[in-house]
């Protein structure tokens, strides 16, 4: 090699040219730019990344605190909710349980003496067969005695019952057992034989039931009474209700 090819080479090799220190500078300077550029954007990756973690995280925590609340708070209304229509439920229960036995207790009341008032019609009319075939005056007398102690319960088990037709023909029936006393002129052997049995004073009670449409009626009842105890030498008054015995008071 002679001296100007090394020459050449050295300066080449250790003395670039300035176009070759350009290229040597661009290439430095983009690769420790870049590499610095891009350990900013890193950087900023990085802070972004843990700002977007955190506020995942905080997302998610307050997510999960609303979605506590409201669990809590349906828990905490169901609960009370059901706890008041259970005890709505209860009262309800209560009150219709109430009710349903007190209209089935007046129910089975209201039965139980019109089947009474039904059997005591059956006897009434047994007492009546009985009256037509007695065979002396003992069973005549105790048969009248019976009819009209059986008609009294006839009208007083339908009233308590509420059954004004069965009321009416207690009545009616009543007074014609009355009025056959009077016609056969026996009211002293009658009454005799009615208070061995019963009590006549029932008879005038009997009165103050019987409503204020059936008047006539009532009167009537009261007058026959009347004459059968005067004919015994006797004075018989129905008994004061309480309402007319506070108004007597006051008087």
């Amino acid at each position: 090699m002679n001296h100007d090819t090394l020459i050449a080479v050295v300066h080449d090799t250790v003395f670039v040219t300035q176009e070759k220190i350009d290229t040597i500078y661009k290439v430095v300077h983009d690769t420790i730019y870049i590499a610095q550029k891009n350990d900013i954007i890193s950087a900023y990756q990085k802070t972004i990344d843990a700002q977007a973690s955190t506020y995942n995280i905080i997302i998610t925590v307050f997510l999960g605190l609303v979605a506590l609340f409201a669990g809590a708070t349906w828990w905490y209304n169901r609960r009370a909710a059901k706890s008041e229509i259970i005890d709505e439920v209860h009262k309800v229960f209560a009150k219709e349980k109430k009710d349903f036995l007190a209209g089935q207790k007046l129910e089975f009341n209201n039965e139980l003496h019109i089947q009474k008032a039904e059997s005591a019609r059956l006897f009434a009319l047994f007492n009546i067969s009985i009256i037509e075939k007695a065979e002396n005056d003992q069973d005549r007398l105790s048969g009248h005695a019976n009819l009209i102690y059986w008609w009294h319960e006839v009208f007083i088990n339908n009233f308590i019952a509420a059954n004004p037709v069965g009321e009416r023909l207690g009545i009616d029936n009543l007074i014609i057992s009355l009025e056959k006393i009077n016609i056969e002129n026996i009211e002293k052997e009658f009454f005799t034989t009615y208070q061995t049995i019963y009590n006549y004073q029932d008879l005038y009670d009997t009165l103050r039931y019987i409503n204020d449409s059936l008047m006539g009626e009532r009167n009537r009842i009261h007058s026959l009474l009347n004459h059968i105890a005067k004919e015994n030498g006797l004075e018989f008054f129905p008994k004061e209700t309480d309402s007319e015995k506070e108004s007597n008071e006051q008087k």
